[in-house]
């Protein structure tokens, strides 16, 4: 498990469980749809990719627009994908 998934141990839930808020053991494949595995494929790609950056002297950041309805997950992606490579979301 990465530091994310462990920092919901350092703090005690009041009248909650651990997937009321956010947290979930399930794979990411069982939550999101295809075009959400390949924006995880995408970040991953890019975070693997620090060393290529700075050997070329560029900065190593991503930024991503997503776009669509209310309600279509967009938040709950991005969290996911946070979590999921260990690094802080910013919005």
């Amino acid at each position: 498990m990465g530091q994310a998934d462990e920092d919901w141990r350092l703090s005690k839930f009041i009248n909650y469980k651990q997937t009321d808020l956010g947290y979930s053991d399930r794979l990411f494949f069982h939550v999101f749809n295809e075009n959400a595995k390949r924006v995880l494929d995408d970040a991953t790609r890019w975070f693997k990719s620090r060393e290529w950056y700075q050997t070329r002297g560029l900065l190593w950041r991503r930024g991503s627009l997503l776009f669509g309805p209310p309600g279509s997950g967009k938040s709950s992606l991005i969290r996911k994908i946070g979590q999921s490579l260990d690094i802080p979301v910013l919005s």
